[in-house]
Protein backbone atom coordinates (compact mmCIF):
# COMPACT_ATOMS: atom_id res chain seq x y z
CA UNK A 1 0.00 0.00 0.00
CA UNK A 2 2.94 2.58 0.12
CA UNK A 3 3.04 2.76 -3.33
CA UNK A 4 -0.80 4.05 -3.51
CA UNK A 5 0.27 6.11 -0.60
CA UNK A 6 3.23 8.01 -2.24
CA UNK A 7 1.18 8.10 -5.99
CA UNK A 8 -1.28 9.78 -3.53
CA UNK A 9 0.56 12.48 -1.84
CA UNK A 10 2.51 12.98 -5.71
CA UNK A 11 -0.93 13.69 -6.81
CA UNK A 12 -1.88 16.16 -4.58
CA UNK A 13 1.11 18.10 -4.99
CA UNK A 14 0.64 18.66 -8.96
CA UNK A 15 -2.58 19.83 -8.19
CA UNK A 16 -1.55 22.08 -5.85
CA UNK A 17 1.33 23.31 -8.19
CA UNK A 18 -1.46 23.80 -11.30
CA UNK A 19 -3.77 25.77 -8.52
CA UNK A 20 -0.66 28.27 -7.14
CA UNK A 21 -0.39 28.26 -11.26
CA UNK A 22 -3.63 29.44 -12.20
CA UNK A 23 -3.63 31.88 -9.44
CA UNK A 24 -0.24 33.32 -10.38
CA UNK A 25 -1.45 33.75 -13.82
CA UNK A 26 -4.72 35.45 -13.38
CA UNK A 27 -3.62 38.73 -12.13
CA UNK A 28 -1.54 39.15 -15.38
CA UNK A 29 -4.75 37.74 -17.67
CA UNK A 30 -6.99 40.39 -16.16
CA UNK A 31 -4.60 43.44 -15.68
CA UNK A 32 -1.81 43.21 -18.37
CA UNK A 33 1.00 46.06 -18.23
CA UNK A 34 0.48 48.94 -20.58
CA UNK A 35 2.36 48.74 -23.83
CA UNK A 36 3.82 52.61 -24.80
CA UNK A 37 4.03 52.38 -28.50
CA UNK A 38 1.62 50.51 -31.07
CA UNK A 39 4.47 49.10 -32.18
CA UNK A 40 4.45 47.08 -29.35
CA UNK A 41 0.95 45.80 -29.41
CA UNK A 42 1.65 42.25 -31.77
CA UNK A 43 4.33 41.40 -29.34
CA UNK A 44 2.13 42.62 -26.11
CA UNK A 45 -1.04 40.36 -26.75
CA UNK A 46 1.30 37.05 -27.86
CA UNK A 47 2.89 37.47 -24.68
CA UNK A 48 -0.33 37.36 -22.92
CA UNK A 49 -2.24 34.95 -25.31
CA UNK A 50 0.91 32.40 -24.07
CA UNK A 51 0.28 33.29 -20.19
CA UNK A 52 -4.31 32.70 -21.06
CA UNK A 53 -2.95 29.29 -22.44
CA UNK A 54 -1.19 28.30 -19.60
CA UNK A 55 -4.04 29.10 -17.36
CA UNK A 56 -6.58 27.42 -18.80
CA UNK A 57 -3.55 24.24 -19.45
CA UNK A 58 -3.84 24.93 -15.44
CA UNK A 59 -7.16 24.05 -15.39
CA UNK A 60 -8.54 28.04 -15.09
CA UNK A 61 -11.59 28.80 -16.91
CA UNK A 62 -11.14 30.64 -20.34
CA UNK A 63 -12.40 34.49 -20.20
CA UNK A 64 -15.35 35.67 -21.17
CA UNK A 65 -15.89 38.41 -24.09
CA UNK A 66 -16.05 40.93 -21.82
CA UNK A 67 -12.88 39.99 -19.84
CA UNK A 68 -10.69 39.84 -22.58
CA UNK A 69 -12.20 43.22 -23.97
CA UNK A 70 -11.22 44.85 -20.40
CA UNK A 71 -8.08 43.15 -20.67
CA UNK A 72 -7.39 44.27 -24.22
CA UNK A 73 -7.83 48.16 -23.24
CA UNK A 74 -5.92 47.79 -20.10
CA UNK A 75 -2.81 46.26 -22.69
CA UNK A 76 -3.65 49.42 -25.31
CA UNK A 77 -2.09 52.85 -25.35
CA UNK A 78 -3.87 54.93 -23.47
CA UNK A 79 -5.33 57.15 -26.50
CA UNK A 80 -5.69 54.24 -28.99
CA UNK A 81 -7.61 52.41 -26.21
CA UNK A 82 -9.96 55.14 -26.03
CA UNK A 83 -10.71 54.93 -29.71
CA UNK A 84 -11.14 51.21 -29.78
CA UNK A 85 -13.37 51.46 -26.46
CA UNK A 86 -15.94 52.98 -28.96
CA UNK A 87 -15.55 50.79 -31.87
CA UNK A 88 -15.58 47.23 -29.44
CA UNK A 89 -19.54 47.66 -29.68
CA UNK A 90 -19.88 47.03 -33.23
CA UNK A 91 -16.67 44.49 -33.26
CA UNK A 92 -18.96 42.28 -30.61
CA UNK A 93 -22.19 42.86 -32.67
CA UNK A 94 -20.40 41.46 -35.77
CA UNK A 95 -18.65 38.32 -34.28
CA UNK A 96 -22.14 37.81 -32.99
CA UNK A 97 -23.64 38.13 -36.65
CA UNK A 98 -21.04 35.64 -38.20
CA UNK A 99 -21.47 33.27 -35.52
CA UNK A 100 -25.10 32.95 -35.99
CA UNK A 101 -25.39 33.72 -39.70
CA UNK A 102 -22.77 30.98 -40.43
CA UNK A 103 -24.04 28.78 -37.78
CA UNK A 104 -20.12 27.86 -36.60
CA UNK A 105 -21.45 27.56 -33.18
CA UNK A 106 -18.58 28.93 -32.02
CA UNK A 107 -17.87 29.92 -28.01
CA UNK A 108 -16.64 33.22 -26.44
CA UNK A 109 -13.20 31.87 -27.13
CA UNK A 110 -13.26 31.43 -31.05
CA UNK A 111 -10.86 33.89 -33.01
CA UNK A 112 -12.62 37.56 -33.07
CA UNK A 113 -13.36 38.37 -36.88
CA UNK A 114 -10.44 40.94 -38.05
CA UNK A 115 -11.59 45.02 -38.37
CA UNK A 116 -9.20 47.54 -39.21
CA UNK A 117 -9.07 50.03 -36.14
CA UNK A 118 -6.48 53.37 -37.01
CA UNK A 119 -6.45 55.84 -34.29
CA UNK A 120 -6.79 59.25 -35.83
CA UNK A 121 -3.18 59.33 -36.24
CA UNK A 122 -1.43 56.59 -36.40
CA UNK A 123 2.28 58.20 -36.61
CA UNK A 124 1.57 59.70 -33.38
CA UNK A 125 2.00 57.78 -30.18
CA UNK A 126 1.15 58.67 -26.54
Amino acid sequence: MEGFDFWREAMKSVRSRNEIRRHELLAPIQQPPIVNKLAEVPLALDKWDGILRGHIEAGGRPPTFEEKRAALLKLLPTKFGEDVFFRIPALHESYSDMSADEGMGMGSNAPVPQQSVTPADPEREP
